[in-house]
């Protein structure tokens, strides 16, 4: 499967899924079953996370991409508005033509992309999990005890099956990315992910392994691997969303939060 063929693929449910399902199933049905539904539109920072992913992972593929900025507008058209002339409408077209199929990106962006994944090829644990992997598999399989097909893409997989890796672009890759952990809820992608591909292959992971990298300068580093306690915190919620998801399936009802009057809460650090 391509990543756009894995992410259209509607037969088993993501980790994607389940975050919606999590949030409320009519989040789910709005994102995946509304037949009104908008297009999905693929956001600047997902973008930007995908072409990390590329650059460190899969270097040869940075011929996909395509560099397209101001300073070249201004070296080819010249100052001013040049956005505006004809001339810069027949140099865009020509442009595009040349580079028809690739992404296009600043030059600015590029520049920062390759220094992190400098910044992660520098940091000696990541650079030692970085060999001998294959990056971008689809794994499917059925869950034991939902009957659910499931799906998940690791960024990468040691080549023995033992260890899954995971590079995650970050504003802060210190103790604020526990934050970005619970909030995005990586610690149930780790269990979802190393389940999923032991049912897929018959191989149980070892271990789960975040690599964590700035967007800024420094572009510092961090290597976490996700300890049993976490594991299991994130299998609880997994498990519990695909109850719920096969249970939305087989009712065609979709709930959204809540259809009583709730008590407005307000969060803990709040009330202390």
């Amino acid at each position: 499967m391509t990543n756009a063929e894995y992410h259209a693929d509607r037969s088993a449910i993501s980790k994607s899924g389940l975050d919606l399902i999590h949030r409320s199933p009519a989040h789910y049905w709005a994102a995946y079953l509304d037949p009104n539904r908008e297009p999905r539109i693929e956001t600047e920072a997902m973008k930007i996370g995908t072409m990390v992913h590329t650059i460190i992972l899969e270097p040869e593929l940075i011929t996909n991409y395509a560099v397209f900025n101001d300073a070249q507008i201004v070296a080819e058209i010249g100052g001013g508005n040049p956005r505006a002339t004809n001339r810069y409408k027949e140099w865009k077209h020509a442009l595009m033509l040349e580079n028809e199929g690739k992404i296009f990106v600043t030059g600015n962006l590029l520049t920062s992309v390759l220094r992190m994944r400098e910044a992660v090829y520098s940091h000696p644990s990541a650079k030692d999990l970085l060999t001998d992997f294959t990056a971008e598999q689809t794994f499917m399989w059925v869950d034991p005890e939902t009957g659910v097909m499931c799906k998940c893409r690791p960024d990468a997989v040691k080549n023995d099956g033992k260890i899954i890796l995971d590079i995650k672009s970050t504003e802060d890759a210190g103790e604020a990315f526990a934050k970005s952990v619970f909030n995005y809820r990586y610690h149930v992608q780790a269990p979802f992910y190393m389940d999923g591909f032991e049912a897929a292959t018959g191989i149980r992971p070892e271990w789960f392994i975040f690599i964590a990298v700035e967007k800024n300068p420094p572009y510092d580093v961090v290597v976490y691997y996700t300890p049993a306690d976490v594991m299991e915190f994130g299998r609880n919620e997994y498990k519990n969303d695909l109850r719920r998801f096969k249970e939305c399936k087989q009712s065609g009802i979709w709930p959204g939060y809540s259809s009583i009057i709730e008590p407005l809460k307000l969060p803990g650090w709040a009330m202390k």
